[in-house]
């Protein structure tokens, strides 16, 4: 430890009881009429004067190393907090509160980083320093810290697999929370440009490291969500471990999480993993690589298109073709049947048409035997076959049958018909006697 040091924490020398060894200002003002008895405090307000001397510094950062961490039967954690180079430290309280919204502890060797106020315990007059943030600033404390957000993570089921939502296979919209001034969105915009000209990139712009970063990205990711897209891509460039660790802050990772479209997220390098891409539904490696994944790639596309449609046309051809031979297998079996159909309803056809024949030949022999003995029966009635026996029949100008004595008037004309002809006539005399 160095003199200067020393003198510094060397105890104070009380003050002589007649005054000497007062300061300049401090013997004039015992000069003036002053006297040290009219100048005394009480305790209480000495303390309470000094609390407010020293918390008018304000809020501020302290590194340093914890030791001696206890928790108190109401939940309340008390530390010292050791300087890393120098021979000194402050104690430090954790109030409930603020401890309950650590996800983890840290122990004793831990090195962190406080956010707070420099105070003095009135009461006793104690200084300490009240810590309203606390953050690991070695490899120990961040550990546990991940590890036991990620345990209550995977106890909600959100790093579950099946939770996973595909992505869209031709978005329209895409989606980029990053940093506006940082490569990252640069590397994305132009793979987009690149690989899909036809997706519109939109940029929301926020703070991705820093001790409001967690607020910014969380709002961030809310105004991507309102503007519509297809997807989100949250992504970021490399960095040191502190850069990073937002994006393992459960803020942003449960506003990851809960957004209603998919996400890709890539933080850092390949090498790095956060929360944050953990809950996403998919996780690249690069921004670029976050870019392609979001994206389809315009000439692969095209590519596959063009053999889409040459292996389409071949399809089709031997589609058709084999349509072609089987309609003319089809068609030559068609004809074959309706020729033996055919063959058959003529065979048929000839074996009726000849039972039908022999059918009509048999009714008009009978019919011609039925009509020939008709026909000698009319034949036996017939008067011609009277007349061939002699006999005539008288008949009138007008064809009538002259059968009364008073049909035939003296010398009147009519014809006598015989079996052989006709004989004109007139009549002489009637004779009315049999």
């Amino acid at each position: 430890m160095s003199p200067r040091n020393r003198s510094v924490a060397s105890e104070p020398q009380p003050f002589p009881p007649d005054g000497r060894g007062l300061r300049a200002d401090e013997a004039a003002a015992v000069d003036a009429g002053s006297t040290l008895r009219e100048r005394a405090l009480r305790v209480a307000e000495l303390n309470h004067l000094a609390r407010a001397a020293v918390e008018e510094m304000g809020p501020l950062w302290v590194v340093g190393e914890i030791s001696n961490l206890r928790t108190s039967a109401k939940g309340h954690v008390y530390f010292a907090l050791r300087d890393l180079e120098e021979d000194a430290a402050v104690d430090c309280v954790l109030w409930r509160g603020v401890a309950q919204t650590l996800l983890a502890l840290p122990c004793d060797g831990d090195r962190v980083r406080l956010w707070g106020r420099p105070t003095i315990y009135a009461p006793r007059g104690h200084f300490e320093f009240e810590v309203r943030r606390l953050v690991g600033d070695g490899e120990g404390w961040w550990q546990r810290t991940r590890e036991a957000l990620r345990a209550q993570l995977a106890a909600e089921g959100l790093l579950a697999p099946e939770r996973k939502r595909p992505l869209p296979t031709f978005p329209r919209r895409l989606a980029v929370v990053t940093s506006r001034h940082g490569a990252a969105v640069h590397d994305v915009i132009e793979v987009v440009r690149r690989r899909a000209p036809w997706v519109e990139v939109l940029v929301v712009d926020t703070r991705v490291q820093g001790e409001d970063a967690a607020d910014n990205i969380v709002r961030a990711l809310r105004a991507a969500e309102a503007a519509n897209p297809d997807v989100v891509v949250v992504t970021r460039g490399g960095g040191a471990r502190e850069e990073l660790w937002v994006f393992n802050d459960e803020r942003v990772v449960r506003a990851v999480a809960t957004l209603r479209v998919p996400v890709v997220c890539a933080i850092g390098h390949e090498t790095d993993e956060t929360l944050a891409e953990l809950v996403a539904d998919q996780r690249a490696p690069t921004p670029s690589a976050a870019a392609m994944v979001a994206t389809p790639d315009g000439a692969e596309l095209r590519r596959r298109l063009i053999e889409s449609q040459r292996r389409l046309t071949l399809a089709m051809t031997r589609l058709l073709e084999g349509r072609r031979h089987r309609w003319a297998r089809q068609r030559s079996a068609l004809v074959q049947r309706c020729e033996e159909r055919l063959a058959l309803q003529r065979a048929r056809l000839g074996e009726r048409a000849a039972w039908l024949e022999t059918l009509v030949a048999a009714a008009l022999e009978r019919r011609r035997q039925r009509l020939g003995a008709l026909a000698r029966h009319l034949d036996d009635l017939s008067p011609l076959r009277i007349l061939g026996r002699g006999y005539g029949v008288p008949l009138g100008l007008d064809g009538r049958v002259l059968q009364r004595p008073e049909d035939f008037p003296v010398d009147g004309r009519w014809r006598l018909l015989l079996a052989w002809g006709r004989v004109h006539a007139r009549t002489e005399s009637v004779d009315l006697r049999p």
